[in-house]
């Protein structure tokens, strides 16, 4: 939405208001209905929040995710529940009432009006790599035509996060050195 934005890479690409078209367990679609309940809620966990003096987290990091839940959940488990991606001072969750915000706010609602070039940079068993195909057909849609894709073989979501032999620093260096 800022003019100033010359280019856009889109790594591990995310829609979270969009999770449930794709697969991702415990995420439903949002329907108006859905959205007045869920903000509902949200005000009412944002008064428990005020008396309890801390907010509610969307998860426990200390759970073991890969036993415990969808492998979806396991994947982010996998980085951020773990030294791979865990760090003292942050919570490896977000709060619930953050979701508020994320209901505003869909990535793929407007992107054929981004005026910068995008790269979309996604592994071939990202489970996010809908999100990225999404925008992709979007764009092209709307007439966007300066958008591209890399698929990153034997490569999943948080692969994109840290794994170095897997993120195309080349095809990223190219295509801003483009602009």
């Amino acid at each position: 939405m800022d003019p100033r934005i010359r280019a856009v890479v889109a790594s591990a690409m995310y829609d979270i208001p969009r999770a449930s078209r794709y697969g991702f367990p415990g995420m439903p679609e949002i329907t108006a209905e859905r959205r007045r309940a869920t903000l509902r809620n949200i005000a009412e966990q944002r008064w428990a929040d005020v008396d309890s003096g801390r907010p509610a987290l969307s998860f426990n990091a200390n759970v073991d995710y890969a036993e415990n839940h969808n492998s979806v959940t396991a994947e982010f488990a996998s980085f951020y529940s773990t030294p791979r991606g865990y760090h003292p001072n942050a919570i490896a969750a977000h709060t619930i009432t953050s979701s508020a915000a994320l209901m505003n706010f869909q990535i793929n609602d407007r992107v054929a009006e981004t005026e910068a070039p995008i790269l979309l940079v996604t592994g071939d068993t990202a489970h996010s790599k809908p999100f990225a195909d999404e925008i992709l057909e979007k764009s092209a849609a709307g007439g966007k035509t300066d958008v591209e894709m890399v698929v990153v073989p034997d490569c999943n979501h948080v692969d994109l996060y840290d794994d170095i032999t897997k993120i195309p620093f080349d095809k990223m260096t190219e295509f801003f050195g483009s602009m």
